[in-house]
C-alpha cells in the first residue's frame, strides 16, 4: 500500500513554504512564457501574505518579502522542483532580483479566499501568462498564456487518496501498511531534517541527554536557519517546514535512545504525519500548527516508540492538546524557531508522560474523549479565532 499518498503535504522545501509557493508560481508563469520577465504581478490569500512578510528567502542573505520571493521565481525558478524551486538561488540572481523589485515591476495584492490561493501573472515582450495554486501550495489549477489554457505540468493528486485519515484507527492501519517504498521515503524525509540541524550547527546530542531537550534543540536550530534565508532544505508536514521538524526530528531523537529498528521508525514517523493530518485539516490556521497537530502527531509517533499501544497513543496526542490547547499563529517569521523547539520537546515529554505517569482527566472544551471528537473540537477553536479577526493561513 503506498500510504505516502495520502501525505501529499510531505515533501523537499527549501525557505518557508508561502514564500515558495508564491516563487512557484512566478516561475511556473515565466517559463510559460519564456523571454525576460518585464512585469510579475501576484495575487494571495491573507495567510500567505501575512507569512511572507518576515520570513526570510532562501540566499539572499536575510532578505525577506514575497516581491523578492516572486521575482526569484520569475527569473530562475525551477518549476520542476516544487517547492524547491529557490533551491539554486545564487548571490548574481538575488541581486538581479533586487533590481527588479527596485524598478516597480513586481507587485504583490490581497485576494480574499479560504485556505491557500496563489495566482502569478507574467508578462514579457507581448506575452502574458498566469499561474494558479489553490488549495495546496504546489497543486496548479491553472496555466494560461494570453488567456487561453495550457496543459498543467502535473496533475493533482487522486481524490480518493488526498484525503486526512477519517479516525485514529485509520491513521495507525495506515502506518502499519507501510511498504518498503514507503518506509524508505519517510526515513529519508526525516534524515534530510536531521541534514538542516546539522546545517544549522546543531548535532544529535550524546545519549546522557534527555531525548526533549534534543529534540528541541535540533528542531529549533533547522527552524531558525530555515526562517533566517538560509538556503537549507527540510521535508515538510502540512505543507510546513516547521512542522515536517516537529513531526520528525523528535521521533529520532527517541529513536536512537531506544534502539528502534527502521522499520518501527517508519511506522512511527507515518504515525506522527497522520495524526497530525487527522487534526490539522479539520482546523486551518490560524492555529499555530507546528505547537498543536504536528507536535500532537509526534508525541503519538514517540509514544508508539516507546512501545505504547493505541490508547497510550491517543493519550499521548490528547496531553499535547491539553497542554497547548488552541496556540494562533501570528505570521512566518525567525522567532517561530521558539515554538518549533517547545513543541519538538512536549511531543517526547507528552509521549512519556502517556506511558509512566497516572492518570489525568483532560476532557474540557477542547480534549474530548476520543482524538476524533477532539479534532471536531479544534475545528471549532479556530473559528472562532478566524471569526475573531486573525487572518487565515497556513
Amino acid at each position: 500500500m503506498h500510504v505516502v499518498q495520502h501525505l501529499p503535504c510531505v515533501q523537499r522545501s527549501t525557505g518557508c513554504t508561502e514564500p515558495a509557493a508564491v516563487a512557484l508560481a512566478a516561475a511556473l508563469a515565466a517559463r510559460a512564457a519564456g523571454g525576460a520577465p518585464r512585469a510579475i504581478r501576484v495575487a494571495c490569500d491573507p495567510g500567505t501574505l501575512r507569512n511572507g512578510l518576515r520570513a526570510g528567502v532562501p540566499g539572499a542573505g536575510g532578505r525577506a518579502g514575497l516581491p523578492l520571493a516572486a521575482a526569484l521565481g520569475a527569473l530562475v525558478g525551477a518549476p520542476h522542483r516544487r517547492l524547491d524551486v529557490l533551491a539554486g538561488v545564487t548571490a548574481p540572481d538575488v541581486e538581479r532580483a533586487l533590481d527588479l523589485v527596485a524598478a516597480g515591476a513586481v507587485t504583490i495584492t490581497e485576494r480574499p479566499a479560504d485556505g491557500l490561493w496563489v495566482e502569478a501573472t507574467v508578462e514579457t515582450d507581448g506575452t502574458r501568462t498566469s499561474a494558479r495554486l489553490e488549495g495546496a501550495h504546489d497543486r496548479v489549477v491553472a496555466l494560461t498564456r494570453d488567456g487561453r489554457p495550457l496543459p498543467l505540468p502535473w496533475a493533482p493528486p487522486a481524490a480518493e487518496v488526498d484525503r486526512p485519515p477519517a479516525s485514529l484507527d485509520e491513521a495507525l492501519a495506515l502506518a502499519d501498511a507501510l511498504d518498503e517504498d514507503d518506509a524508505a521515503a519517510l526515513l529519508a524525509g526525516m534524515e534530510t531534517n536531521l541534514a538542516a540541524a546539522l546545517f544549522a550547527g546543531r548535532g544529535p546530542a550524546a545519549a546522557s541527554v534527555p531525548p526533549e531537550d534534543d529534540a528541541e534543540l535540533l528542531a529549533s536550530a533547522a527552524a531558525l536557519a530555515r526562517m533566517s534565508g538560509a538556503q537549507v532544505t527540510v521535508v515538510t508536514s502540512g505543507w510546513s517546514g516547521n512542522q515536517g521538524l516537529v513531526a520528525t526530528l523528535p521521533l529520532e531523537a527517541v529513536a536512537r535512545r531506544v534502539g528502534s529498528t527502521r522499520a518501527d521508525l517508519a511506522r512511527a514517523l507515518a504515525t506522527s504525519h497522520l495524526v497530525a493530518r487527522l487534526l490539522r485539516d479539520r482546523a486551518p490556521s490560524p492555529l499555530c500548527h507546528a505547537l498543536v497537530a504536528a507536535s500532537a502527531g509526534a508525541a503519538a509517533g514517540c509514544a508508539r516508540l516507546l512501545g505504547g499501544g493505541r490508547d497510550e497513543v491517543e493519550r499521548a496526542a490528547h496531553l499535547v492538546l491539553a497542554a497547548a490547547g488552541a496556540a494562533a499563529c501570528d505570521g512566518a517569521k525567525p522567532a517561530c524557531a521558539l515554538r518549533v523547539g517547545l513543541a519538538a520537546a512536549q511531543a517526547v515529554r507528552c509521549a512519556r508522560r502517556a506511558l509512566t505517569a497516572p492518570e489525568l482527566d483532560l476532557r474540557g472544551e477542547l480534549v474530548q474523549d476520543t482524538l476524533e471528537g477532539t479534532a471536531r473540537a479544534l475545528a471549532a477553536a479556530a473559528d472562532r479565532l478566524r471569526l475573531g479577526g486573525l487572518p487565515c493561513g497556513a
